[in-house]
């Protein structure tokens, strides 16, 4: 917790506002002041303080919806010996559509996510991963319900992240349906995908690179907002020097017949930022997967404890990060 203690009220404040409520508007840090008493270059000294010298904010700027624009994604695992685990994970950072790769402390070791685009082949993708890392012991675990994800990190309450919310999340299984990218959609992505200018109107910027005006650039992120090609426009927080110490995956063998019912109280809890269901292997018969964020280890296993009373699940599997390897946004309709 040493960053958290470099923080004032204003500082939090700005950093759960940047991940759940930033203005798609002129300019919006002005907007952004104006809610926190302040003044738009105060709060754009300290967007500039927490992301490059506390090294708090990754990133300004959209979460797509992968999905939604054709592209295919999964998770996937690899078992891998100690001494070959860095040169291999070094082969799989080497993808352009692996986004995360981590070490965690199980007996598969590397997990990350790997995505394509339309055309490609997302499983032979991934075993030609396998293939080129030499690992022969492998899940490839893509997503068979989404129950929730939410990656958000509140600043001024940490001490209630082993609560329930007692608030059932909705399910996030629907089909979306929003038709074909237009050539005019996929420029806009392109441009839109990287990290947000720290200036009073970052979004003129943006729209100049594809001549638009600010206004028609402002109506495409409000209309992807809203069709759910776009999940938000946010911050992504480094969680570890935001104050959220320990991260585990937590995979659960429950009922198949009561696996929604079980989805949904997990996703209840504050802490958890990601519950799907996914596939089962012979020798891995965990269905159900969460990751659970939490300021220490203690507090992490306490949360986890709750759900196994909630859910009354003895059967699970706690892999914590050990070492991340690779964590960034893909990069849509690149070259690469």
């Amino acid at each position: 917790m040493e960053n958290m203690k470099k923080l004032d009220y204003i500082d939090k404040k700005l950093l759960n506002m940047l991940q759940s409520d930033f203005p798609i508007v002129e300019k919006p840090f002005e907007d952004i002041a104006v809610s926190l008493n302040t003044t738009e270059k105060d709060v754009i000294q300290r967007i500039r303080l927490l992301k490059y010298e506390n090294k708090i904010i990754r990133q300004i700027g959209p979460v797509f919806n992968t999905n939604s624009l054709g592209y295919k994604r999964s998770l996937a695992a690899f078992k891998v010996s100690e001494e070959n685990i860095d040169r291999v994970a070094e082969i799989v950072n080497r993808h352009p559509g692996v986004s995360h790769n981590y070490k965690r402390d199980c007996e598969y070791n590397l997990w990350f996510t790997i995505a394509v685009p339309p055309e490609d082949n997302l499983e032979n993708s991934f075993k030609r991963l396998a293939e080129l890392s030499r690992i022969k012991d492998y899940m490839f675990l893509p997503v068979l319900k989404e129950y929730k994800i939410d990656v958000k990190f509140d600043l001024e309450n940490t001490d209630d992240y082993n609560e329930n919310s007692n608030t059932l999340t909705k399910e996030k299984n629907e089909k979306i349906e929003v038709g074909r990218l237009t050539d005019k959609d996929v420029d806009f992505i392109r441009v839109l995908q990287g990290d947000l200018d720290l200036v009073s109107q970052p979004f003129k910027m943006i729209a100049d690179k594809i001549n638009l005006s600010q206004a028609e650039l402002i109506d495409l992120i409000n209309r992807f907002l809203k069709n759910k090609r776009m999940r938000r426009f946010a911050a992504v927080l480094n969680h570890r020097n935001a104050g959220f110490l320990s991260n585990a995956m937590v995979a659960w063998n429950v009922d198949e017949d009561n696996i929604d019912e079980y989805g949904k109280i997990i996703s209840s809890f504050k802490s958890v930022s990601h519950c799907y269901r996914r596939s089962v292997y012979p020798n891995w018969q965990y269905s159900l997967y969460s990751m659970i964020h939490a300021t220490d280890k203690e507090k992490c296993e306490e949360i986890i404890g709750n759900i196994a009373k909630e859910i009354e699940c003895n059967d699970y599997r706690t892999a914590y990060s050990v070492k991340e390897y690779k964590k960034k946004r893909i990069k849509y309709f690149t070259e690469k």
